[in-house]
């Protein structure tokens, strides 16, 4: 007869016992458990964020106030001057140059600092006003200003075209008066 690890007589024929390791105690105290709590909690947040995404744009029809507006906007976003520059009525080309408006262009906040909704368009067959909330972000926490803006809009021959001086969304102010 053979002995067992813990002593203890073993049958004939048995296999023998095999001896299990001693077991290893892991204790985490309050703060160690805080700080694992957060973690997961930061984790779970960032995966909903990033499954989650920004909604899609809606998309308005290319000869609409709206539509001419939000190729202007896509345009000024992806630093084509040039273009947005062509969404500004005649009356506005006379006032601000495409070698002004490239030169002022720096002054402007991006896509990455800034969001726009329409929230609304009155007006006329040949004019309309867009009423707009626009979010300026600033600093780090995603914090930032909300304000709603007008930006009126006329009917030209070539379809319809931003009536007051932007740069983006901000306004344009012709420094070279002073």
């Amino acid at each position: 007869m053979e002995l067992a690890a813990s002593g203890a007589p073993q049958p004939e024929g048995a296999a023998p016992r095999q001896s299990r390791p001693p077991r290893v105690s892991l204790r985490l105290g309050g703060t160690a458990l805080i700080a694992l709590a957060i973690t997961a909690v930061v984790v779970v947040a960032t995966l909903v964020i990033l499954l989650a995404g920004n909604p899609p744009a809606a998309a308005y029809p290319a000869d609409s106030a709206e539509g001419a507006f939000q190729r202007y906007l896509g345009a000024w976003y992806d630093e084509d001057y040039d273009t947005a520059h062509t969404y500004f009525s005649a009356r506005i080309k006379a006032q601000m140059s495409l070698a002004q408006y490239r030169q002022d262009s720096e002054y402007g906040y991006g896509p990455d600092n800034q969001s726009v909704e329409l929230d609304s368009v009155t007006g006329t067959d040949e004019r309309k006003n867009l009423r707009l909330t626009v979010i300026d972000y600033f600093g780090f926490g995603g914090e930032g200003y909300s304000r709603t803006e007008s930006v009126p809009m006329v009917l030209e021959p070539d379809g319809w075209r931003i009536d007051r001086a932007l740069l983006g969304m901000q306004e344009h102010y012709d420094f070279s008066e002073f």
